[in-house]
């Protein structure tokens, strides 16, 4: 009995690959978490861009990822995603 591989190429595998890389550099929850913003945003049908594609992998705190992740949920393009005010969702009112 034999095993298949099958090549897994294109650009989507490749942001796939740099996704577990930093994962496994930053830990298995901030990756998780960077994976998670990123796959809603390719189903939702928004792309990014390498810039914030990089920005993305670069985002290695808690609150960032948390914020980024409610915002993939609702932005409309890629330009959304790291608008400022930054962060306004997640602050308490002084």
């Amino acid at each position: 009995m034999s095993t298949r591989t099958y090549p897994y190429e294109g650009e989507y595998a490749e942001r796939l690959k740099a996704l577990g890389r930093t994962g496994s550099l930053i830990g298995d929850h901030f990756g998780g978490l960077m994976h998670a913003v990123w796959r809603v945003l390719y189903h939702r049908g928004i792309e990014l861009s390498d810039e914030v594609f990089e920005r993305l992998l670069s985002s290695g705190d808690m609150w960032t990822l948390d914020v980024l992740l409610r915002r993939a949920l609702v932005v409309e393009s890629e330009d959304e995603l790291f608008a400022e005010p930054f962060g306004h969702e997640l602050r308490t009112p002084s």
